[in-house]
Parts: C-alpha cells; structure tokens; sequence
C-alpha cells in the first residue's frame, strides 16, 4: 500500500502502472487511492504558531507609564515622581476615594504621598503603579514584600491576591518568619495559616540559629500548644528546644556551634543569672529571675505530664533549674494517684465517650519519627506508659500498632484488656518543607488485649520517602480531680530583700516594712504575700499519666 510519494516516484522512473486485475484484487484503482495534490491538507496548516505582537497593554504601558506621556498628576514618594494619570489611579482604593471626594488632591496636579510603612521602597511603589498599566506583570519573591506592603497602602486586592499566591509557593526555611510577620500585619490568613502549618512541620526538625532568633514569643507559644507539632523525637525535644530559644532571645549575638555548643552555653548563661541575683547555693529557678518571668507564659505550655515519666528527663529539668519546683510537684503527685488506680484496678484508660477530642488534642502525648526506607521498621518510644509498651510497626506500606505483653525489663500491666486513644499521621515534604502528602488516621480509640494489635493506618502509594509519621497517645483517662495545673497562678516562694531580713528582729519592723516580690506582688518581711491564694490540691493535679517518653526512640 503505497504512498503518494512512492507512487509518483515509481511512475516517474517509467514502471508500469497497476493491471485491472491487480486494481480488482485491492478493491480499487491505484488512480483512485492517489491523493490530488490540489486537495492537499498541509498539517501545518492547523498548528497553532504564537507570534507575540506587541499588545495593547504594552503599549499603554510604555508610553503612558514608562514615558508619561499626556499625564495629567504627578505623584512624588520617596524621592521620586511619577507621570501617571487619574484614570488610571482609580483603580486604587486609595486614590478612588481621594479623587472622588471633596479633597483639595481631587483637583490638584501634583501630589506628595508620605509612606510610613518602612517596608516600601521606590522599586516596590514601581511596580504597584506599573500593575495599573497593564494585565500581566512579574514579581520575584525577593520583593514580594515591598510590594505586598505598597499594594496594601495602594488598596489593589488583585496585587495583594497576586503576592499571597507568590508566598504560599515559595515558604521555606528562609523565607517563613518574614512571611509570617508580613501575612499578619497585613490581614493574608491563608498565608498566615500556611507559615503556621510550615513551623508545626519542621520547626523541630530543621532547627537553625537564624530560625529560633526570629521566632516570637507569642508565634511559638502557639506552636507548642498545637497537638499537629511534629514532634522529633518525644515532649522532652519541645523542652531542648525551647531552651535553646530562650538562650538566642537572651544572647542574640552567639556565634557558636548550635549542636555542639549551644545546649552547654544555654545551661551555663542560665545558672549564672540564677546565681547573680539570688546568691550562690540557691534552689531557685531561672524563670524566677527578673529576666526569665516574661518567658513563663511560653514554658507553661509544656505538656510536664508526658516528661516526668521518664527518669532521665526528670533529672535534666531538676538539674537544669531553668523551671520552678513548684510546677513540678502538681504532676508528681497526679501521676502518683494514676499509678494507684491503674494498680487497682480502677483505670483501663480513655474511652471515646469520656474524652472529647479537645481534650485529646490538648493533652495527649506527641511523638514522631521519619522513616528514610521504605523497609520494615519497629520502635517504641522511651517512657512509662502505665503498663502498657506500645510497639510501632512499618510495613507494607502500613502502620501497626501492638500492645506487647512480654516484659523486656518493663513494668507491665497484668489487666487483660486496656483502652489507648490514638491519631497516626503521615506526611511528606518536598525540599522547601511543604507539605507534598499527609494522611491520617483521626482520633481512634481502640481497646487492646494483651499482644493485641490493630491496623493503625495504610499509607498510599504515592507517598515518597523519607516518610514522617507522627503519633498522638493517650494512655489514661483525664480526671476531673487531677485537671491540670494553670503553672502561672501556682504560687512561688517569695525571696526577702536584704533590708527584710535585717529588720527581722523588730516586730514593730515587721509590721511596717514591706518589699516588692519577684512578679509583683507586696510582701511584708514575714514573707506572705497579697497575691492570690494557692490552688487547692484539686487544681493542681496533672490531667493524665503520660505515656512513652524519652529523649530518644529505640528501635526494637
């Protein structure tokens, strides 16, 4: 069957042509196959060919914008002059209402515009007006704060849209506190929830220098409240890092080694303040000082009841007196009274109708480990779980979840059957640290006999490695009795000034004198003080045992 081509190129060279038979045999004349060269449909002929020719806007742009051609007001900002034209500014918020009001500027020819955000610059005002001026225009992420700032004082929505779309794709490590800062002060919630939903994920596993300096005190109280934190390893992680936060908030100039150094610079810095204003020998705490109190809003936030179960944990806090003692004792002796009702038999742990999801979230215990293979892997996660060792199992592309019943030197429950509420989430993240796959289980409350197990979640296959998989456990039901303790209304002992302790053998002294106490408060030299009374012992109790803790996983 040949071709046109072939065909003519046959007849050219003088062969002859196909027989009536040979026609008959195929159907039909060769003739007849062949395809007029008259009737010929080139393909071509119907392949799009963009040729760009210069557009309308381009023009309108060049020579009304860029020349200035036919101005009819000049605006002048931060040095410079522009020729633009009022139908054209219209098109702002700003200018829309400046022209059609009765202000003098709606007849003038020149105006002068005082920019009192500090984060607009001429390049930045540039382009705003620019965007006037035509449909299509490019920002480079570098400036896309000066000009989400310009756009926001110009009042051109389809500017500032056009920059949060710029910054939701470009969040990362260098990028995300700027991003965070900027999408509050001008009102981009998507953003805003977008950086928030970038810090949960990586702020415990990608910690920098540059990233803990410029975190606030307020953005990661947040993030430490957030039962979506991603973990690295378990709560006694979130307590290294926030020390190390508060050592680059004290001392923002540090230069050295932020793993080699900075934990021992941190604990050093901390006992020396301690030292300097209550004296050599004493049990006080960091966050009692006169610099460490406004910091206790942030270390409030620690979930204590989930390190105090594990022994080296509890000593690092006591050893590092960078907390007070009495924030401790609340949770010492919650877990006390767990432990009793679990050995008696009245505690099998958080049923689904006794624990709403907001208290899950508030008070379970967050863990996390990313997986680089996609091989089989089991841990557990060290700490004292009330008896129950829960193990953690990867494979086939599914998470498990077992109670183990052989002993392993642990302290095991002996009831045969003990309820666990649990959320398994996994993630993936591309190189920027957002988030490119998440799947997760919900909050699940399932019942487990001993060696029992139950198929926590199944991970598509679309998921990439390293593969990140978070847990929240919850172990023991929350008490009304054992609620936790509000840290900042817990009373601290007071310490006397030294004209106090000189007056002390005067009565009539003690009854005239008074100093001021650490946060505050009025305190005669017997040492009480006109502050709130102290919780009674039903408020300060810890709301659950804590479960796995440590400062490492181990792999079984």
């Amino acid at each position: 069957m040949g071709s046109y081509w072939s065909s003519f190129y046959s007849t050219e060279k003088g062969a002859t042509t196909p027989t009536d038979t040979e026609t008959n045999r195929r159907g039909k004349r060769a003739n007849d196959t062949d395809l007029d060269t008259d009737n010929l449909e080139d393909p071509l002929l119907y392949t799009p060919q963009k040729k760009k020719l210069k557009s309308t806007t381009d023009y309108i742009y060049q020579v009304l914008f860029v020349n200035g051609e036919n101005s009819d007001i000049t605006i002048t900002a931060l040095g410079k002059e522009w020729k633009l034209h009022k139908i054209y500014l219209k098109q702002c918020g700003y200018f829309d209402s400046m022209f059609n009001g009765s202000w003098r500027e709606a007849e003038a020819s020149s105006i002068s515009l005082d920019i009192p955000d500090d984060n607009i610059d001429v390049e930045a005002l540039s382009i705003a007006f620019g965007c006037l001026y035509r449909d299509d225009f490019t920002i480079e992420p570098v400036k896309v704060v000066p000009v989400l700032a310009a756009a926001c004082l110009l009042q051109l929505d389809g500017l500032m849209q056009q920059c949060a779309v710029i910054m939701m794709d470009t969040i990362s490590m260098n990028t995300v506190c700027e991003y965070y800062e900027c999408s509050v002060t001008y009102g981009l919630t998507l953003v805003t929830a977008a950086c928030f939903k970038w810090f949960e994920n990586n702020i415990m596993y990608k910690q920098t220098k540059i990233l803990l300096k410029h975190i606030s005190s307020q953005l990661l109280q947040q993030l430490i409240e957030s039962p979506d934190l991603f973990v690295m390893q378990v709560e006694m992680d979130v307590y290294n890092l926030l020390k190390r936060w508060l050592f680059l908030q004290l001392v923002p100039g540090w230069s050295g080694s932020y793993r080699k150094e900075l934990t021992k610079q941190a604990d050093a810095h901390f006992k020396e303040a301690v030292r300097q204003e209550f004296g050599r020998g004493s049990s006080r705490s960091y966050l009692e000082t006169k610099c460490g109190r406004k910091y206790k809003c942030v270390f409030a936030t620690l979930r204590l009841q989930h390190i105090l179960v594990d022994l080296t944990s509890t000593n690092t806090l006591l050893k590092d007196r960078l907390l007070p003692k009495e924030w401790l004792m609340p949770y010492f002796k919650a877990q006390w009274m767990t432990m009793l009702r679990v050995e008696q038999g009245e505690e099998l742990g958080p049923k689904k109708e006794e624990v709403e999801e907001s208290i899950f979230n508030h008070q379970s215990l967050r863990c996390a480990r990313v997986l680089n293979r996609d091989t089989e892997h089991q841990w557990r996660w060290i700490g004292f779980n009330y008896g129950v060792d829960l193990v953690v199992t990867y494979t086939g592309r599914t998470i498990i979840l077992k109670r183990n019943s052989s002993s392993h030197n642990r302290l095991l429950s002996t009831q045969s059957r003990r309820y666990v509420m649990f959320k398994v989430t996994v993630s993936c993240l591309n190189d920027l640290g957002q988030v490119t796959y998440t799947k997760t289980s919900g909050v699940v409350t399932t019942d487990f006999e001993k060696d029992g197990q139950v198929l926590a979640l199944s991970v598509d296959r679309k998921a990439t490695m390293p593969l990140r998989v978070a847990l929240n456990l919850l172990y023991i039901t929350p008490k009304l009795s054992d609620s936790l303790p509000n840290l900042l209304n817990i009373r601290l002992p007071h310490t006397h000034c030294g004209s106090c302790r000189r007056r002390r053998k005067s009565v009539t002294a003690i009854a005239s004198t008074s100093c001021t106490d650490i946060d505050g408060s009025q305190c005669d030299v017997t040492g009480r003080a006109d502050s709130p009374a102290a919780p009674s012992p039903s408020s300060v109790g810890s709301s659950e045992g804590a479960a796995s803790t440590g400062d490492v996983d181990s792999d079984l």
